[in-house]
């Protein structure tokens, strides 16, 4: 009965010569032979062990061709490289390109901001100088076309006086009548009438031009007044020198000003003095010092910008001097 290792011997002999490895051939080369059943396991196992496959092995690779593979191989490599460095350095070349675009339209974008920025600066101050010159509405309309429509106490006693007037003629031609009462008198005649409406209109007249002196240029100087009592608000003692007050008011102020002659220390404290009373704006202290009217200076007693004296009562005339 032949062993193991005379089994695998032979099996491996077998497959280095390329014949084909079974129970046949392996028991023609054991010493002793064997039978099918004795042989036929062992032979089984090793087949398993060696991965053994039936069929012949492939030709040896002729000598010189791994060299020619590892050439190859190398040139394909090499190639493959040098393709993917071209296309790394254009695909950064197009980046660094986008990269200086883009920065490039940050920069413009930046400048064009600035540029806008200073544009609204210049803007709000002209709209600050243009509101110094445009009517300032009183403390019960809320803007300059209220004023213009809203109905004076005076108007409304002119109005009432005239419907009276008209509600008068009826009687009065009534009282035209003869004395038996029976027939009414003519209404007056256009001289009648123009010599009783004369008066009423003489009246309307002057108080027209009443209204039209208040010009252009006492509006300014009001609002030039109201600007400087905004001043003393936001002072931390509420009193100051003229010099202090004109540096509140700002250029845009003083800007304004030259529409009207000019804004200067000595013409400030002109119009300041016009305003110093009880029932005005400012009131006026030691050094040439000036504080809100009917303030103690103390801050806790100074009202907001809302406070004070109402819009308008701190007039100072239109003329300079």
């Amino acid at each position: 009965m032949p062993t193991r290792e005379q089994v695998e011997t032979a099996a491996r002999a077998l497959r280095r010569a390329g014949d084909r490895v079974s129970v046949r051939n392996v028991r023609r080369l054991l010493p002793k032979g064997g039978s099918y059943s004795s042989i036929g396991p062992l032979l089984a196992t090793w087949k398993l062990d060696a991965d053994y496959r039936p069929g012949k092995l492939p030709p040896a690779a002729p000598a010189g061709l791994g060299r020619a593979v590892d050439a190859f191989v190398a040139q394909v490599w090499a190639a493959a490289t040098a393709e993917a460095e071209k296309v790394v350095l254009r695909e950064r070349r197009r980046l660094d390109e986008r990269e200086r675009i883009f920065e490039r339209e940050a920069v413009a974008a930046w400048a064009e901001v600035d540029r806008l920025n200073e544009e609204v600066s210049r803007l709000e101050g002209e709209v600050r100088r243009l509101r110094l010159q445009v009517p300032r509405a009183p403390s019960s309309a809320s803007s300059p076309a209220e004023k213009v429509c809203q109905e004076t106490p005076e108007e409304a006693a002119q109005f009432e006086r005239m419907r009276g007037f008209i509600g008068s003629l009826p009687g009065n031609w009534l009282a035209r009548a003869d004395g038996s009462g029976n027939r009414r008198a003519p209404p007056p005649s256009d001289a009648e009438m123009e010599a009783l409406l004369q008066p009423l209109e003489a009246r309307w007249a002057a108080e027209r031009d009443a209204d039209a002196a208040r010009s252009r240029e006492e509006r300014f100087w009001d609002g030039v007044m109201e600007e400087a009592a905004a001043v003393l608000r936001a002072s931390s003692e509420g009193v100051l020198g003229t010099a202090e007050i004109l540096a509140g008011l700002g250029p845009d102020v003083v800007a304004a000003a030259e529409v009207f002659g000019g804004l200067d220390e000595d013409v400030l404290c002109r119009k300041l003095r016009l305003a110093v009373g009880d029932d005005k704006l400012f009131r006026l202290l030691r050094n040439d010092r000036y504080g809100l009217s009917g303030d103690d200076g103390s801050p806790g007693r100074r009202g907001g910008r809302g406070s004070g004296p109402a819009q308008g009562s701190g007039r100072t005339g239109s003329s300079r001097r």
